[in-house]
Formats: C-alpha cells, sequence, structure tokens
C-alpha cells in the first residue's frame, strides 16, 4: 500500500511518459469523433461515401470501402471516425510487430521494447490525421502504406527461417494491400514499392527475386480482383480513372509526373509535421 506522502513519488519512466501520451492522444480522438466538426473535406468525404456510384472521374475509389463502413455503421459518423483510429493502429500494429522481426530481434524478448515503439508510432500519427477524421483516402493510403512494409518484413523473418510457406502468403498478402494503396491514395504505392526493394535488397544482397516479385504481383493481381468483383466491373474502374487524370490536369495544370511528385511531397510534409510535433518522445526510445 503507498503511504500518503510517498504517492508522487511513483517511477517515472520513459515507457510511462509515452503510454500517457498516447493515452490522451487516444482520448482526445475518441471523445471529437461525436463532435460536428467540418474543418477539411469532412462533408465531402461523406457526400462521396453516400454516392460512390455517382463519382465518375477520380484519382481514388476510397468512397466505395467508406461507404461499406458508412452503411455497417448505420451512417454513424462517430463510429466511422473511430473506425478510422483502429485502421490506423492495427496497420502500426503490423507495422511494429514486422521492425521488431527484422531490425530489432535481440530485443523480440522484451515486450515493453516493441509495446512502446508501437506507442511512439501512434502518437506520432494519429493526430497528424486529426483535421480529415473520415476513412478517407489518407486515412486508407497510410494503412496501406504502413500493412505493405510491415508484411514485408515479417515475409523476410520468414524468409530467413526457412519458413517458404509463411513468406509466399505474406508476400500475396503485401501485394493485395499494395492493390488497395492504388485504390485509395495512389501515390502511396510508390514510396512503399520503393522501400519494400530497398529492404528485400539489402536484407538478402541480391536482384535475383524473380518468384518473390511474381508474388507480390499476383498479390496485387487478386486485390484488383477483389475490388472488381465487389464494388465496379473493369472497364467502370478504369473510365474513372481516365477522367480522373483528364480532369487533374485541367485543375491543376500539371503533368503525371508533376502530380505524383506533388501528391509524394504532401505524405512526406506529413511525415515532417507529425515527427517533429512529438520529436521528444521518439527521441526518448532511443536514449531513454
Amino acid at each position: 500500500m503507498i503511504k500518503p506522502n510517498n504517492i508522487f513519488a511513483i517511477k517515472f519512466t520513459p515507457f510511462l511518459l509515452t503510454l500517457v501520451i498516447f493515452l490522451l492522444a487516444f482520448g482526445n480522438e475518441v471523445s471529437l469523433s461525436g463532435k460536428g466538426l467540418d474543418l477539411n473535406d469532412g462533408g465531402w468525404s461523406l457526400l462521396r461515401a453516400s454516392f460512390p456510384e455517382s463519382e465518375v472521374a477520380s484519382g481514388g475509389r476510397d468512397c466505395h470501402y467508406m461507404h461499406s463502413m458508412f452503411v455497417m455503421f448505420n451512417g454513424s459518423v462517430a463510429a466511422l471516425r473511430i473506425a478510422s483510429i483502429i485502421l490506423i493502429l492495427t496497420a502500426l500494429i503490423i507495422f511494429t510487430s514486422g521492425i521488431m522481426r527484422v531490425c530489432f530481434e535481440n530485443e523480440l524478448k522484451d515486450r515493453f521494447y516493441g509495446f512502446q515503439l508501437f506507442l511512439l508510432l501512434s502518437i506520432s500519427t494519429i493526430p497528424c490525421f486529426w483535421i480529415e477524421r473520415q476513412p478517407t483516402y489518407n486515412i486508407l493510403g497510410t494503412f496501406s502504406f504502413f500493412a505493405v512494409i510491415g508484411t514485408a518484413l515479417f515475409a523476410v523473418h520468414f524468409r530467413r527461417k526457412k519458413e517458404y510457406k509463411y513468406y509466399f502468403s505474406l508476400l500475396i498478402l503485401a501485394g493485395i494491400f499494395i492493390a488497395f494503396g492504388f485504390l485509395t491514395r495512389f501515390p502511396i504505392v510508390g514510396p512503399s514499392c520503393v522501400i519494400l526493394v530497398l529492404i528485400y535488397y539489402f536484407t538478402f544482397k541480391t536482384h535475383k527475386l524473380f518468384l518473390s516479385s511474381l508474388l507480390l504481383v499476383a498479390g496485387i493481381i487478386v486485390g484488383l480482383l477483389i475490388h472488381i468483383y465487389f464494388y465496379e466491373s473493369s472497364q467502370t474502374l478504369i473510365n474513372i480513372y481516365q477522367k480522373g487524370w483528364e480532369l487533374s490536369k485541367i485543375v491543376y495544370e500539371e503533368s503525371i509526373s508533376e502530380k505524383i511528385t506533388r501528391q509524394t511531397l504532401d505524405i512526406l510534409a506529413a511525415w515532417q509535421v507529425a515527427i517533429g510535433r512529438h520529436k521528444f518522445a521518439i527521441l526518448i526510445l532511443f536514449f531513454g
């Protein structure tokens, strides 16, 4: 039992500090989930989710996935916003687990180390998307990015252990997540694939990964076929993307390469804000 004069003598460790910051950030997001805030694209995204079949020109099909969740939650905006948080946290769990198994294999026995890494990534990601709380292209694209890299790292772990059944399955799953990223926010596919190539090249010191690439492509095809089966025909999908490109060139007066560069820089800028906002918490992980 803690004596009254020792109530504030509890050891305030870096892990405890990280946990408190995470709980505050998470609690803040949940508390605002039922608020009628429409600071940036909130109403627009809900309109797209309500009538996804009415969209005839676009660079992403996230409206269909948001519509599915919209129907599932009986039109509850609060539930949609909480679902966004859950999606991000789920992807971060996959990402953190993959990093721990490949980059911090010696620390796997210390579960607090992995959990603290997850908390740090969470508090530097969740507030980054506080303006756009619904599961729109930014949220779903971020989910895709973390899920792709985390799944690929898991695959590396199983290849090292020569458990090829899991290795092949995870590569196909990573391909499905890449397809999901393409369908929700396609510029996220670029950074995802570049990091994927770097991970495999520096891990296995070879460029002879034909079978691995084939499985990844197979996963991408499976992901696209799942979308086509449940949501819209391949011809409809192609037409919407074509018209989306044409509309984008008119609105932004930019080429395809300029558009990809702009959106990639947007993604990097978002991460810069997130990391800068929580730099002290991140430093604790490495020096605390």
